[in-house]
């Protein structure tokens, strides 16, 4: 069974009455007396500190004894007696609850600095530190985290492996020189384990480029971005507001940067996406003064702030960045046990970079102030982004994964190749028809390769379509052995420029007709007794019919993608996903 949490939450703010200070809130606690405004923090923390934290000559090799010191300033710096006593208090009661007590510190939009004191976004909170208890951010008993708001509000989101996540790495000329390859790699082998088992899809935005950014994120559902870069702060163009960016490359491999709030935006055209990880440099800090005067800045303006802010437009419910760089060895142990803790049913945000952490603890030394680089900020309910559905299923053999790695390629081969055409005047398109023709039917021959190969799978079958029409994609099940399905359910993702949901209607081979709920391009099918209480099979069955209008003729193939998979069977075993391919026709080639 999965642990059980209380909510120990901290606000801190800038003091209306005192603006030069800040004023400590306790929002959420299991001993609800004790909740209330409780005056400002004990001490303020130095920006001095701040730079000596950030300054890796401090800590070469460790030390520990400075960061303690460094630890126990944060720790005045965000609390007092009195929520020092409730927070000792918290912590015997969940513990004799059989209970962990995550510690999640709140601030609020208001965010002025105001010298000598550093901004509330800036205080490295995670590495709060008391001689009687120690870091608390380590420990799984006591995760830290932050928040922009006094209560989480973004739902949970149903998850059947694998985890699809997009890798940005980007270094452009004239900034400090990253080593991207070796980031990227770094990242790769982190996840090698999980991308073995097919638990994760690992995807490389090539070139990274904000276009090919774009274009991956309106053509495929991804759950989480993952950036490996700079960060910085600027004015961009002729925009005289300077805003936090993150460092992306142009055409000419320049420097090409992305604002938080674009990126906001950008996201939201990629709905699935609902956890971003940043290991970029100081991409989780407010940005720094500019030709020596202050940024007035508040706390959304950071990249981490801005995508999970009230006022976000993305589905974004977390996100994970770092206060300062992040060497390779410790990315490499971060990114292994974050995402594999993260596949873990029943696990939590906050639980998942815990552990991760903890094993930064293990790989380098307390000393390092490695474990506590990592910021957390998260809306999301119950501080679960992911309910990870039990994945069961028997391995590929080393000649099916190889397989299934060359469809990919040739299908992706062929696509580009209707692109091409796509291109091309509309006399050539059409005397190119079936050449068009004969890599469809090739795409198609591959996608039927693929699901024989998977075994047990559920399918979408898209076709042909001419903009302005319907399309009817038929929903299969495909079963190596005879099996009993009662229920399928499907979350499948869609690119709302590109289609316009119509109707469901009921498979050649079901009983009953899906039940369908529609939003934001995630379109949700429910299908009882599909089989009607009797086992059939080997073979596919059609069991259902999902009916689209295209909209959109820019690209030569789109696609329908299935998120998550749910099944009631006899016997129960894991489903695998085969994506729909819509093959579009503006007229022109028709």
């Amino acid at each position: 069974m999965p642990p059980q949490y209380d909510e120990f939450r901290v606000q801190i703010a800038p003091d209306i009455a005192a603006p030069a200070q800040f004023t400590l809130q306790l929002l959420e606690t299991p001993l609800n007396a004790m909740a209330g405004p409780l005056g400002p923090p004990s001490a303020q923390f130095s920006p001095a500190d701040l730079a000596v934290l950030r300054n890796p000559a401090t800590f070469n090799g460790g030390n520990l004894l400075e960061l303690q010191r460094i630890g126990g300033a944060v720790y005045r710096a965000v609390t007092n007696p009195t929520i020092e006593a409730a927070l000792n208090a918290a912590i015997a009661f969940s513990t004799a609850q059989q209970k962990r007590l995550r510690i999640v510190f709140s601030t609020i939009a208001v965010d002025t600095p105001q010298q000598p004191m550093i901004r509330v976004s800036e205080l490295p909170i995670e590495a709060i530190y008391t001689a009687a208890s120690g870091f608390y951010a380590p420990l799984l008993g006591t995760p830290v985290s932050r928040s922009l708001q006094a209560k989480a509000d973004r739902p949970t989101v149903e998850l059947t492996p694998p985890l699809r996540v997009l890798l940005v790495a980007a270094s452009p000329t004239g900034w400090p020189p990253a080593d991207i390859a070796r980031e990227a790699e770094t990242i790769k082998a982190a996840l090698k384990d999980l991308t073995d088992s097919r638990m994760v899809v690992l995807d490389v935005c090539t070139p990274p480029t904000r276009t090919e950014l774009n274009n991956r994120l309106r053509s495929a559902p991804y759950h989480v971005v993952h950036f490996a870069g700079h960060g910085g702060v600027g004015r961009i163009g002729g925009d005289p507001t300077a805003r936090a960016f993150i460092c992306m490359e142009d055409a000419n491999r320049d420097l090409d940067p992305l604002d938080a709030f674009t990126l906001d935006t950008m996201l939201r055209n990629c709905p699935t996406v609902n956890l971003v990880v940043v290991t970029g440099c100081s991409t989780a800090a407010l940005p720094t003064p500019i030709a020596g005067a202050p940024f007035g800045a508040t706390a959304y303006d950071g990249i981490a702030q801005r995508l999970v802010s009230p006022g976000s437009p993305s589905n974004v419910s977390a996100v994970v960045a770092m206060q300062f760089d992040l060497d390779s060895a410790a990315a490499l142990a971060f990114s292994k046990s974050f995402y594999k803790a993260v596949l873990r049913p029943g696990s939590n945000i906050d639980e998942a970079v815990t552990e991760a952490r903890s094993d930064l603890v293990a790989a380098l030394s307390m000393g390092s102030p490695s474990w506590a680089n990592p910021v957390l900020y998260w809306r999301c309910q119950n501080g679960r982004v992911f309910n990870v559905l039990p994945f069961a299923t028997t391995s590929l053999s080393p000649v099916d994964e190889k397989k299934l790695a060359m469809i990919n390629v040739q299908i992706a081969t062929y696509r580009s190749s209707l692109q091409d055409l796509r291109s091309q005047p509309a006399a050539v398109q059409n005397a190119a028809k079936g050449f068009r023709d004969s890599i469809v039917n090739k795409i198609n021959d591959f996608l039927g390769q693929i699901s024989d190969i998977l075994g047990n799978a559920i399918r979408i079958k898209g076709g042909a379509a001419t903009v302005g029409h319907t399309l009817d994609f038929a929903v299969t099940a495909r079963l190596r052995a005879p099996a009993k399905l009662d229920t399928v359910k499907l979350k499948i993702s869609y690119e709302e420029a590109a289609f316009e949901f119509v109707a469901t209607a009921k498979g050649a081979n079901s009983t009953t007709e899906p039940f369908a709920r529609n939003a934001a391009g995630i379109l949700e099918l429910l299908i009882d007794n599909v089989t009607g209480g009797a086992s059939v099979g080997p073979g596919e069955f059609e069991i259902g019919v999902v009916r689209m209008r295209v909209k959109d003729g820019s690209q030569s193939t789109r696609i329908v993608t299935i998120i998550g998979i749910d099944t009631d069977a006899t016997p129960d075993v894991f489903y695998s996903s085969v994506d729909g391919y819509v093959f579009v026709q503006d007229g022109a080639g028709a």
